[in-house]
Formats: C-alpha cells, sequence, structure tokens
C-alpha cells in the first residue's frame, strides 16, 4: 500500500463507503501517480506530460486494458486510437486549492469504463494541486455526491466535492 502522506483515498459516497482506489501522489512533482483499483484489483500508472510550446496545454497520458488515453488540458478525457472524447472536466474553486465543486460529463462511451474515467480524472486534478503547492497536503478525501443522466442516457454528470482533511 501506498505511504499515509501521499495518499488520496476516492469513495463512492462519503468517507464511510467502499473505497474505489487509492493514489500515490508522492512523485506527483514528477507527474507521475500510481493508481491502484479495488473492485476489480489493478494497478496503473498515470504521466502528466508538460508542454513544450507557449499557449498549449500539457496532457496526462496512461493505459487501461488495451487502449491508452490522456486527459487533455485538465478538460476532456479522449481515447488516442479512436479520438473518442470518454468525459469532459468542469471544475469550481472555493477558496483555492483546499475546497472544489465539480462535474465529470461522462459520455455514452465513458459510462463504460465509468470508474476509469472518475478516477484518473480525480487523481489528475489532485496532481495538479500536489505539484503547485510548495508545502504538502497530509489527507485529501474525495467525495462523489451525485450522479444525474442527461438526454436520454447519452450522457451522465457525475458531481464532486474534494475537500482537505
Amino acid at each position: 500500500m501506498f505511504p499515509a502522506e501521499h495518499k488520496l483515498l476516492i469513495h463512492k459516497t462519503d468517507k464511510d463507503s467502499p473505497t474505489v482506489a487509492a493514489v500515490d501522489l508522492s512523485r506527483a512533482l514528477e507527474g507521475i501517480c500510481v493508481i491502484q483499483f479495488h473492485q476489480p484489483e489493478a494497478a496503473m500508472s498515470v504521466e502528466h506530460v508538460h508542454h513544450k510550446f507557449p499557449f498549449t496545454h500539457a496532457n496526462t497520458y496512461f493505459g487501461y486494458g488495451n487502449k491508452n488515453y490522456h486527459w487533455k488540458a485538465h478538460s476532456a478525457l479522449v481515447e488516442d486510437d479512436t479520438r473518442i472524447c470518454l468525459a469532459v472536466h468542469h471544475r469550481t474553486n472555493l477558496g483555492g486549492h483546499l475546497h472544489k465543486l465539480g462535474s465529470i460529463v461522462l459520455t455514452h462511451e465513458g459510462m463504460k469504463l465509468k470508474d476509469m474515467v472518475l478516477v484518473t480524472g480525480l487523481t489528475e486534478q489532485a496532481r495538479s494541486d500536489e505539484a503547485k503547492l510548495e508545502v504538502r497536503i497530509p489527507n485529501k478525501l474525495i467525495i462523489l455526491i451525485s450522479t444525474r443522466s442527461l438526454k436520454r442516457n447519452t450522457s451522465t454528470t457525475v458531481d464532486y466535492c474534494s475537500l482537505t482533511l
């Protein structure tokens, strides 16, 4: 398991609900995070690559199953081979890095890989926050608040809240 001082736990609903995944943020400054899924048991590495040119955004790359994906500029998850968008991320800061509200809108294709989409999206936000802070946050808790479907099952929105404990 991961060291407690750099661990992010992602739960289904509240902190007493089952843990979906644990994330090691100890190498966040290097742009690397390791995700350990609990059901089913699986591990994967996520790598953030900073932009090389002005006015471009950085991307985060990872493989899951037999496919490769990337989060484009913290806002859209795309499958590399087909270029299909699986999710779009919207967030609002309430008091800086310590409290956030947001939504991840999953497309029909994204719903097929819901846990992977949500965990990698939330991991990328935590990695970004961890890399920006001079003092590391000891414990973070992410709670998935609600899920709602839009337009006859063509997409689903998952609202979340990120709190520092």
